[in-house]
């Protein structure tokens, strides 16, 4: 399902800032497939994408209009000037690119593109963003005094280290600021009799989900992203569907920790 609106990227994931920049595209694609609220909009800059699927073009202005009723088309420039709009030290600044781009003796491009040869925008958009990069680069660690998605929404990253925690508690993060799974409700047949209702409705309350972040008391918007760690060493079947992968961000939409099919439930055996 995810990969029919995901773009597939081209590139070498040993390098870090690859990997957190492919991951943030991919992550800002799930998470705003119907359209994504970025911050401190003003008005030397206005969003356009806020019901728009994202995309991550959205970025580059090129001989395009501007402004509240402009429809962002950004071009190819026959100059080779391209103009990124990033949010970096609390606004939303303008970083100039040129369409060089790098490549090893191979004639390979060394930054992340999409399978499509001739999109321009993520090679333009990973070159703006290495400018922010570059000011905290170091040999151990290219993505570390900035975050990626907060570059390209303006939302305010809070980073909290978890390794310490219990599964249990790491569980319990998770269901407390992302929504739970829930089965829908099936409205009772009329036919069906009415003690079988009843005891259907009650069993339903015996067993309340955890509320979402939104049901909560003061709700204020959070968005969960989790940083997976280097698995490369980890079985597939110690993680199914992650593992082995490198170290990288990933969006956590949903908790769940019952069968998607009810019908799937297995009851405990009586004793």
């Amino acid at each position: 399902v995810l990969r029919a609106y995901l773009l597939i990227f081209i590139a070498s994931f040993v390098t870090q800032f690859v990997r957190w920049f492919v991951s943030t595209m991919i992550n800002l694609q799930h998470c705003g497939r119907d359209g994504l609220q970025v911050a401190e909009e003003s008005n030397n800059f206005v969003w356009l994408g806020s019901a728009l699927t994202w995309q991550g073009w959205l970025y580059v202005y090129s001989l395009n209009k501007a402004g509240k009723s402009a429809h962002h088309r950004p071009m190819f420039n026959p100059h080779g000037k391209y103009v990124v709009r990033l949010f970096y030290m609390g606004f939303w600044r303008r970083f100039l690119i040129d369409d060089m781009i790098p490549v090893d003796n191979g004639g390979n491009v060394l930054l992340p593109r999409t399978g499509n040869n001739f999109e321009l925008w993520p090679m333009i958009l990973s070159k703006a963003l290495l400018k922010i990069a570059s000011m905290s680069w170091t040999t151990n660690n290219e993505v570390l005094d900035f975050q990626p998605v907060a570059c390209f929404t303006g939302w305010i990253g809070l980073s909290l280290d978890t390794s310490h925690l219990s599964p249990m508690d790491k569980w319990e993060f998770l269901t407390k600021y992302a929504q739970h799974f829930e089965w829908p409700v099936q409205e009772p047949d009329k036919n069906t009799d009415i003690s079988t209702t009843k005891k259907a409705t009650v069993s339903k309350r015996a067993k309340p989900r955890v509320k979402s972040i939104n049901a909560l008391e003061n709700p204020s918007p959070v968005v969960l992203f989790a940083t997976l760690t280097d698995m490369r060493d980890v079985a597939a079947l110690n993680v199914p569907g992650i593992a082995p992968c490198w170290s990288h961000p990933v969006y956590i939409e949903l908790s769940r920790d019952i069968p998607l099919d009810p019908t799937e439930v297995i009851h405990p055996l009586k004793r």
